[in-house]
């Protein structure tokens, strides 16, 4: 029976042309959620007739056998939920997991990436989901340097010049991710919908106590509220045989509404946000034809009451370090919370030094020099270190100045972080 499932499910995927990149932009085990996500959205799409072939996984994979992992080569996205990883999967690892390899993924750039991309055509839908921290117009990877809005911007561009998508669906997980889709427009065929705003944090989901599988406590949040949300969505679809009728558009209204941390938004081309989850999370076909063959019932994950438990996306990393001293204790943990409790302390005193009485409440108008953007996130990092999660929502300073400022203030701007952190 099952060969004959597997085999009626490959002949139904071959007859659409599905596409999927899937990417976690951090490391360490404090971020667990970021992996996990990407496990769970990857086992989504294979599951469901995406050929596997047609998915491609950035993942630094560092955190299923992490030694604080209680489950050693296993990932949860969710409370009491099912393993969601396989190490064989993965496509970029390491320090191969960085902007430059996520945009030749993207471009179908084969000797820039030196692995697997996009082969896509004019004839695909492809689906794109990033989760990990951002600040405005900007998201972290786990190496090398950052992945600036107007750089995806060109590899959209490149995508279009090169036909490699009919249409172009991009779900985005992180703080101010809102910012990261300024130039989308209302015929480019591409939609793309972010966990916030331009301004505002993302959350985590399944944190503290709800962070528990048979029993024990996996010591850090399984998922981010956005992204748990749009993929329990699909798997409630997946269970009643939605996945032909549930719109994008319905998908959008569901997750919006049952994100009540951040503002999620939707940006871009909405003229086929009437076609089914199915054409872009999954072949919708193939899982038609499963669910009448298994009389599937049950989703991936059991329907739980929603998770109560959230973490701001800036905090995630006090609140994973509170949690190893509060049930660990030890010496080591405690020089490491308080390690951290120092370092948010110094962003807040370095910005305050250098933007005395300065406030920004609302991004004023859209960043067109982005030059000047990179030049000041490099000369603060320089000077005074790599941006954490936490110092991430300082860069909007750096944003402001190079909007606001001339040549002459944004010098002396870079020259201040010298003179502070030196």
């Amino acid at each position: 029976m099952r060969t004959f499932v597997a085999a009626t499910l490959a002949a139904a995927a071959s007859a659409v042309d599905h596409w999927a990149v899937v990417v976690a932009g951090s490391n360490t085990y404090s971020n667990y959620r970021h992996q996990a996500d990407v496990a769970h959205a990857y086992t989504i799409f294979k599951e469901n007739g995406i050929p596997a072939e047609n998915i491609i996984y950035m993942a630094y994979d560092d955190v299923a056998d992490s030694s604080s992992n209680p489950f050693p080569g296993q990932l949860f996205n969710k409370t009491n939920g099912t393993n969601v990883y396989d190490a064989s999967v993965v496509d970029y690892k390491g320090r191969d997991v960085t902007a430059e390899n996520f945009l030749a993924v993207l471009t179908g750039d084969e000797a820039t990436a030196g692995g697997r991309v996009l082969k896509s055509t004019e004839e695909s839908n492809v689906f794109v989901y990033y989760t990990d921290h951002g600040a405005p117009n900007l998201v972290a990877f786990p190496s090398g340097g950052y992945l600036y809005a107007d750089k995806l911007n060109d590899a959209f561009e490149t995508m279009k010049n090169k036909k490699m998508f009919k249409q172009l669906t991009f779900y985005m997980e992180a703080c101010e991710s809102g910012s990261m889709f300024p130039s989308l427009t209302s015929d480019g065929g591409i939609y793309g919908i972010t966990a916030s705003n331009a301004t505002e944090s993302s959350w985590a989901s399944y944190c503290g106590s709800e962070a528990v599988v048979n029993g024990k406590n996996i010591g850090s949040c399984l998922g981010d509220l956005f992204s748990t949300n749009w993929m329990e969505d699909t798997d409630k679809a997946i269970t009643a045989g939605n996945m032909d009728t549930e719109t994008l558009e319905q998908q959008y209204d569901t997750v919006k509404q049952e994100t009540t941390r951040s503002p999620v938004l939707k940006f871009g081309d909405f003229s086929f946000t009437s076609e089914a989850i199915g054409d872009f999370e999954g072949a919708d076909n193939a899982v038609s034809m499963i669910d009448s063959l298994l009389f599937r019932t049950e989703s991936l994950f059991t329907d739980e009451q929603s998770t109560l438990q959230h973490v701001d996306q800036r905090d995630a990393h006090l609140h994973y370090l509170t949690n190893k001293v509060m049930t660990e204790g030890g010496d080591e943990n405690h020089a490491a919370l308080m390690e951290e409790v120092a370092l948010r302390s110094f962003y807040d005193n370095t910005f305050k030094t250098a933007f005395p009485g300065l406030l920004i409440g609302d991004l004023e108008t859209e960043l067109e020099d982005y030059d000047c953007y990179r030049f000041l996130i490099d000369s603060f990092e320089n000077s005074c270190g790599k941006f954490n999660d936490y110092g991430f929502k300082y860069a909007r300073y750096l944003r402001h100045t190079c909007i606001v400022g001339d040549q002459e203030l944004v010098q002396e701007t870079a020259k201040e972080f010298d003179a502070i952190c030196q």
